[in-house]
């Protein structure tokens, strides 16, 4: 196994929900080993081209670093479908991820182009936040671990404060491996740990991910499932980002207090003006503090 750590702008799925049942070729609800319905956790990040445009996490492996460990084991694992020497032969579309010594036009590694074509052959680049973008698509059985950076990593639960939507920062770690499919030869992209990074303009999301198509049909009983981290992804470097995200000031999440003991005084009512809810439940004082002003506040949504 490989292991990986991609930070990029989520775009589909959720780290804390998990997906919808999925079916075989047949139309067949499938299972786990275990009995469980196989409905499997999915998340999907888009990753800007041009590295100028990243948003990055200082001590984070880059993109083209992480790829070409995949695209190693990709080989080690099919030696049979990677040759230095081939060449092409016209007429064969390849996905664009893909090696150009990757001698099978369908093998899935489970990174797509933002700019290409779905298994529809719709545009990638009508869905918000793909276009330009390599799209790394990662699932797990078993829901992964969240954290969040407040002086310290902070596991996130369906309950905490900290809500991560479509469109914020994220850094996503976990495992790659031959999904050993004659059928449809590729590599598993197991993710077991998430951190978020940094709030993003919102994607609305228009229908839910179907899996069949994100993930691909399978045989047998599922994708084999990835062993829990205790680890986080990321590191507790601040993030940059251009681009998508605008030159918005820093919005100071991680300096935010943690929240105070069970039993304790309330605390009083917050000041100064009422806070929408796409501020995340973050406070008038910590947006001012890290540098918002009122017209910024405004402009961007945060308050009435």
């Amino acid at each position: 196994m490989t292991r990986f750590t991609f930070t990029g702008r989520a775009v589909q799925g959720d780290p804390m929900k998990a997906g919808p049942q999925r079916k075989d070729k047949a139309g067949v609800l499938k299972f786990r080993k275990d009995g469980e319905p196989d409905a499997p956790f999915f998340y999907a990040i888009a990753i800007p081209k041009d590295p100028a445009k990243r948003f990055v996490i200082d001590g984070n492996p880059s993109y083209e670093e992480e790829k070409a460990k995949i695209d190693a084991a990709a080989r080690a694992a099919w030696p049979n479908m990677f040759n230095p020497q081939y060449q092409r032969p016209a007429g064969l579309q390849f996905e664009a991820s893909l090696p150009m010594d990757c001698s099978n036009p369908k093998f899935a590694n489970k990174i797509q182009d933002g700019d290409g074509y779905d298994e529809s052959g719709k545009p990638n680049n009508l869905k918000e936040g793909w276009a330009g973008c390599w799209v790394v698509k990662v699932s797990n059985g078993f829901a992964p671990k969240v954290y969040e950076w407040s002086n310290g990593w902070v596991e996130l639960t369906p309950h905490s404060e900290r809500k991560i939507k479509l469109g914020d920062y994220v850094t996503v770690s976990g495992t790659c491996e031959t999904n050993q499919s004659t059928e449809s030869p590729g590599m598993y992209m197991n993710f077991d740990t998430v951190s978020f990074e940094q709030e993003g303009e919102l994607i609305v999301a228009a229908t839910a991910v179907d899996p069949n198509q994100a993930l691909g049909a399978r045989g047998g009983n599922g994708a084999p499932a990835a062993g829990q981290s205790n680890g986080a992804a990321g590191t507790s470097g601040s993030g940059t980002a251009s681009g998508a995200a605008g030159d918005q000031p820093y919005s100071g999440y991680r300096e935010d207090a943690a929240p105070p003991p069970p039993g304790d005084d309330a605390p009083p009512p917050p000041s100064g003006p009422t806070m929408t809810a796409k501020a995340g439940g973050k406070t008038y004082e910590s947006f001012t503090k890290a540098g918002w002003t009122d017209d910024q506040l405004r402009t961007h949504g945060y308050i009435a």
